[in-house]
């Protein structure tokens, strides 16, 4: 195989690579889209009608959010090791992108466990006044 179409090759892949990474956390974060709208949902239910259902439901949403946590470290990690093992290629940029983009889901994560732990809060004060 020539040298021009070996480097086209090895660029193609590396691509290949990236364009993954990016989907991977492109993915992530609709997952987490759609559960902010979730919490949201839930948080205006609570505020019209505190029930134990909606209880129910934010710690089902709590506990969800703990194994999704425990998956992006998992990720992070990953990620952390291209970082460390490829910083002499040229694309590693790409992956610290997918680095730090993977760091702010799991923040985005605390905030929305913060959030619900909040709103049970409220409901479980709700029901002590009833």
């Amino acid at each position: 195989m020539g040298r021009r179409k070996q480097k086209i090759l090895k660029d193609s892949i590396e691509a290949l690579n990236y364009s993954i990474l990016y989907e991977i956390v492109n993915r992530y974060e609709q997952a987490l889209t759609a559960i902010e709208l979730l919490i949201t949902d839930l948080e205006e239910n609570s505020l019209n009608e505190s029930s134990r259902e909606t209880l129910e439901s934010l710690d089902i949403l709590s506990r969800q959010l703990i194994v999704f946590r425990r998956h992006f470290w998992l990720v992070r990690d990953v990620f952390n090791f291209l970082v460390h093992t490829e910083e002499n290629k040229h694309e590693i940029k790409y992956v610290r992108m997918a680095y730090d983009n993977i760091t702010q889901l799991i923040e985005l994560i605390e905030s929305y466990r913060d959030t619900i732990i909040q709103q049970e809060i409220f409901i479980l004060q709700t029901f002590r006044f009833k």
